[in-house]
């Protein structure tokens, strides 16, 4: 079995598309009678600013607009109303401008106030760019399989017959350990989604049609990275084996 060894990293950040319209934003923003005017005034003049300075601008029905993304990593690059113990009495104008704009980022796009509380402007959360590899733990519990062996192999279809065999002669070569008297095997995989998995509908007939017992190793191993492990079927389909997502280079 052929395990790719590059590595694509799994990042945690998330992507906001913000778009303005520069004369809704100065014609429909009036922030002198409210509550909380001085913060917006901060908030909305930072945003402006910033999005005019790197924004894309754009013509629109003959109307000139920006267009400007932003980066964020939830965990580490924002902060939020729950982060003050008044958040009502915050002087925004004393905030440093890496606070501010954490804030920014946790309560007007993260939460999305930005849509709310101005006029002039869209959040558009971008889709995660879920990276093209996988690492996966693949733990094999040695009296479960061996139960399922001697008394449940015959009754199970010719696919997971396959299935299950392989796993169990290849991590068997894996790594063994003993937790609390009970003996397990663990195997790391690290795989490509596209160049080393197949799936139901990679065959180009229907699945129940396919014949597995004629499947060459290599594509019945492409099958089980595909649908047992990314797919998740290795967790409802066989007992004795458990999925553990990891992270780092495969060895």
């Amino acid at each position: 079995m052929k395990i790719r060894t590059d590595f694509v990293t799994n990042s945690s950040s998330v992507s906001y598309i913000i778009t303005m319209d520069p004369k809704v934003v100065e014609k429909f923003n009036k922030l002198d009678n409210e509550g909380e005017a001085e913060k917006k005034k901060v908030i909305l003049s930072t945003l402006v600013q910033d999005i005019t300075a790197n924004g894309t601008p754009l013509e629109l029905d003959g109307r000139e607009v920006y267009l400007r993304k932003y980066q964020i990593r939830p965990k580490s690059d924002t902060l939020f109303d729950t982060a003050f113990d008044e958040p009502e009495a915050v002087d925004f104008a004393a905030l440093s401008e890496k606070e501010l704009w954490k804030y920014i980022y946790g309560e007007y796009f993260v939460n999305l106030r930005i849509d709310s509380e101005y006029k002039g402007f869209s959040c558009l959360l971008l889709p995660h760019e879920m990276p093209e590899t996988r690492n996966v733990m693949i733990i094999m519990s040695d009296y479960v399989v061996q139960l399922i062996k001697k008394n449940h192999f015959d009754t199970m279809s010719p696919l997971h017959q396959r299935v299950f065999t392989a796993l169990y002669d290849d991590i068997s070569a894996g790594t063994a350990c003993e937790v609390e008297e009970s003996k397990l095997f663990m195997k790391k995989y690290h795989y490509h989604i596209k160049n080393d998995c197949l799936f139901d509908d990679s065959f180009g007939i229907p699945v129940e049609n396919v014949d597995f017992t004629q499947l060459s190793h290599e594509d019945l191993w492409k099958y089980i990275r595909g649908e047992w492990f990314l797919n998740g079927r290795l967790k409802s389909e066989l007992r004795g084996f458990a999925l553990l997502p990891v992270g780092g280079k495969s060895q």
